[in-house]
């Protein structure tokens, strides 16, 4: 007498039909959509599985989704980085609104604004107003 197999038997039904993966691998593509999302689309619509007559599973749209992989994102080796060598060259600023106070006025606003040198790393900090606020976003003007 022969063993009989244990484990998963796999798909009762098999795969969905070519066109209906490449309808679902265009849906992720395209949308951005992950595998749960597109199998509750397709049954929200009613498209349903010709070989079974019945929605596809978010675990068949996932196997078709591995299938079809989707394209792998660059390697930060390639990304440009603009560091520079002498103080003052680069600045990254950040500006942050900070919390009310209890006790004091709601609609007095104060403001952080932070300044960090690239090559150094010092860091300035200051607090503010609104109308530096104003004055920082916008840039100096021009005349």
């Amino acid at each position: 007498m022969l063993h009989r197999r244990r484990g998963p038997k796999g798909l009762p039904y098999g795969k969905p039909p070519k066109y209906y993966e490449r309808m679902i691998v265009k849906m992720r593509r395209r949308l951005g959509w992950s595998a749960p999302l597109i199998a509750t689309y397709l049954k929200t619509h009613n498209i349903l599985n010709p070989s079974t007559g019945r929605p596809l599973s978010q675990r068949s749209c996932y196997d078709v989704l591995k299938r079809y992989p989707w394209p792998r994102k660059p390697d930060k080796k390639d990304m440009v980085r603009y560091e520079k060598k002498n103080p003052g060259e680069l600045g990254h600023m950040n500006m942050k609104k900070l919390p009310n106070i209890k006790g004091e006025n709601p609609r007095d606003k104060r403001y952080e604004m932070v300044l960090v040198d690239d090559a150094t790393g010092l860091a300035y900090r200051e607090l503010s107003t609104p109308h530096v606020r104003y004055a920082f976003v916008r840039g100096p003007r021009s005349c």
